[in-house]
């Protein structure tokens, strides 16, 4: 049986991502959880097999805190972020630190399922425009230091 935990605080949100699981795999269990302290009272009963772990329009350092947290409760379990909008500075630090999945909540639901198979398989997903906005940012990075880099020659060659 699949154990799955459905992490929240909206409840519309969960029951949602309850009912496509539901509809789309069989002998599943799903638990959902409004916040981190509902999880000591599932701790012992389940062993998840994944973590789904809605993060909302907070502090970087929340959202981490949080990250962090349901690790320690459930430190072999993949984790999939899903996550209301694109920004850099949040999604770097998951993926310094081993997330597993992470989609956007406007993504259609089969990116979800898509991500949850190849979690499941001990692979990574990152939904592609997560990695068409990371891939821009490190490109102007990139651009810039070479930029940079082309001045100083100039300069010193003058």
């Amino acid at each position: 049986m699949l154990s799955i935990i459905v992490l929240d605080n909206y409840p519309i949100l969960r029951y949602g991502i309850n009912n496509l699981l539901r509809n789309n795999f069989e002998d599943i269990q799903i638990t959902e959880v409004e916040s981190l302290k509902d999880i000591p009272q599932f701790e012992k009963k389940i062993k998840p097999d994944l973590i789904i772990l809605g993060i909302n329009d907070n502090s970087r350092k929340q959202d981490l805190e949080l990250y962090y947290a349901v690790k320690q409760f459930f430190p072999i379990s993949p984790v999939i972020v899903y996550d209301e909008i694109i920004y850099d500075f949040k999604t770097l630090p998951y993926l310094e630190f081993g997330i597993e999945g992470y989609v956007l909540k406007q993504n259609n639901p089969s990116e979800l399922l898509r991500s949850i198979e190849i979690v499941l398989t001990g692979k990574r997903y990152i939904c592609n425009a997560v990695l068409q906005n990371l891939y821009h940012g490190f490109l102007l990075e990139e651009s810039g230091l070479a930029r940079k880099q082309l001045l100083m020659n100039l300069r010193n060659q003058a």
